[in-house]
């Protein structure tokens, strides 16, 4: 079964699980989006040049801004990938190690 048969049949077998599973991720990314603001202004405090990590995961760099879409450490910020952003005007270096 390939994998969208399988969310369809998931969606329509069992709302319960997926309601509870929609809900987790939503209420984690509104959590993350919270101390993003926060985390971002710490890391440019900080002089010299800014680099981005984006979907780093577990390769988070030391001396960079690590993004990834599950954030699975505090010091890792909630960052959506296939979202438009632009940030060629405070970012000297961007990183996309598993993109």
């Amino acid at each position: 079964m390939n994998g969208d048969l399988k969310r369809l049949v998931n969606l329509q077998f069992n709302p319960v699980s997926t309601w509870y599973k929609n809900t987790k991720r939503l209420i984690h990314e509104v959590i993350w989006l919270s101390k993003r603001k926060g985390q971002v202004a710490r890391y440019f405090q900080n002089g010299g040049y800014k680099k981005l990590n984006i979907g780093c995961g577990a390769n988070q760099l030391a001396g960079w801004l690590n993004a990834d879409f599950f954030p699975t450490r505090p010091d890792v910020v909630f960052l959506d990938g296939c979202k438009l952003f632009n940030l060629s005007r405070i970012v000297s270096i961007t990183y996309f190690p598993n993109t």
